[in-house]
């Protein structure tokens, strides 16, 4: 008897909160599973990114170049509960002009690196792939002539 009115009651509950649920506005099951199916493969597309046998062949075949820090924003998006974020780069390789790249990394690298909107990084870029590139770390000062 007892069960059945708990669970009678979480049925009015339902249908009451429904009442005020209904005035909101979503994208509904089909927008929310395109939102996640775009943010998915993003997510891969980031991950790919950071695999070790990628990061493995840029520190071995990965051509030298400084980059500059354009802009740093967080993307909203999570991999593991670990916040991502978004760098926008303009590198400057040898014997090519700057070119903008952007990379998506865990937002927890981009303080440890200690990379800075205006900051210059060291990287290496892939020779088949300009596009992608590994964060070494801060660039070097140069002193000013002394």
């Amino acid at each position: 008897m007892i069960l059945g009115v708990v669970f009678l009651g979480m049925g009015a509950l339902y249908l009451w909160l429904g009442t005020f649920m209904s005035d909101i506005k979503s994208p509904g099951f089909r927008g929310g599973f395109r939102q996640m199916a775009a943010g998915t493969q993003q997510a891969l597309q980031t991950m790919k990114t950071m695999a070790p046998d990628n990061t493995n062949r840029l520190r071995q075949f990965g051509r030298p170049a400084i980059a500059t820090v354009v802009a740093v924003n967080t993307t909203g998006m999570e991999i593991n509960f670990t916040q991502m974020a978004s760098v926008d780069l303009l590198v400057t390789l040898d014997g090519h002009s700057p070119y903008p790249v952007s990379i998506t990394m865990p937002l927890h690298n981009v303080a440890g690196l200690g990379i800075v909107k205006g900051g210059a990084l060291k990287v290496l870029v892939d020779p088949d792939d300009q596009m992608s590139v590994l964060i070494e770390g801060p660039a070097p000062v140069s002193s000013g002539g002394s």
